[in-house]
């Protein structure tokens, strides 16, 4: 009976932060995605006080993730056709598969705006991550959702390559990999040794073109964050990954399937 009571405390916690179930807020949607005005109390989408973030990787240190901080949606005609002089790569969204049907998060300087990027597909109803590239070097990108409420929950997906390579050496596919870590600064998260979803490789000749994640039941803190890491490796010109990824609070009594929890 008090399992039970401490899951119903936690659900009503989520419904009352966020307006939807456990499993409805927890559910990476390509609305979540496009999303420009966040859910949190600042009015502002991708900020620390929303549910869904959206990350890249520093090459520098690749350990630390910086904000996605342009809301393509958001940005001027001008913009959107002819990128940002000597900072952005336009026209935005180009190169995808759905390019009238995408909006999405990007970088404000040194990004390629026809693809990297994290977006959200109305046309095909999913999301896209687009790891990026600087001087040749792939760069990971990351979703995170924040934990709305103390609780047990299991965190499960599917990643898709949609840009299979196998023909080019250099090709290694993508690794997806599943962390729980602290909000940070607001500007900047540091990734944690807590691996809930340990690396999955998929596409090119790393594995399979697609593969599904699950991990065993995990306790978390409510203001944590849940980081989806897309990591193209050394190559990431062709990688375009198809993502879903749930949060949801975990049935009483349930068994574990997943991976087990472990220090890297």
């Amino acid at each position: 009976m008090r399992v039970m009571a401490i899951v119903l405390l936690a659900t009503a916690a989520v419904i009352a932060a966020t307006g939807a179930t456990p499993d409805e807020a927890g559910r990476l949607t390509v609305a979540a995605v496009r999303n420009t005005a966040g859910d949190g109390p600042d009015g502002k989408g991708n900020t620390g006080d929303d549910t869904w973030q959206f990350w890249f990787q520093l090459m520098h240190d690749r350990s630390m993730f910086m904000r996605l901080d342009l809301a393509t949606e958001l940005q001027t005609e001008e913009v959107r056709k002819n990128g940002i002089k000597r900072k952005v790569w336009g026209p935005l969204g180009s190169t995808l598969p759905n390019p009238q049907d995408s909006e999405g998060w990007i970088y404000h300087s040194d990004w390629d705006g026809k693809r990297e990027g994290v977006w959200g597909d109305t046309k095909d109803k999913q999301v896209l991550v687009v790891p990026y590239a600087e001087k040749g070097v792939g760069g990971a990108l990351a979703v995170t959702y924040k934990v709305p409420a103390d609780g047990t929950y299991i965190v499960s997906g599917k990643a898709a390559d949609l840009e299979v390579n196998t023909e080019q050496a250099a090709a290694t596919g993508v690794q997806v990999s599943v962390e729980v870590v602290q909000a940070g600064d607001g500007k900047s998260v540091r990734r944690s040794k807590q691996v809930v979803v340990q690396p999955v490789a998929i596409g090119d000749k790393a594995g399979p073109a697609s593969a599904d994640f699950r991990s065993e039941r995990i306790e978390l803190k409510k203001g944590q964050l849940v980081m989806l890491i897309v990591d193209p490796g050394t190559l990431a010109q062709t990688d375009t990954t198809k993502v879903e990824f749930n949060v949801t609070a975990a049935p009483v009594g349930e068994p574990d399937h997943g991976t087990k929890d472990r220090n890297r």
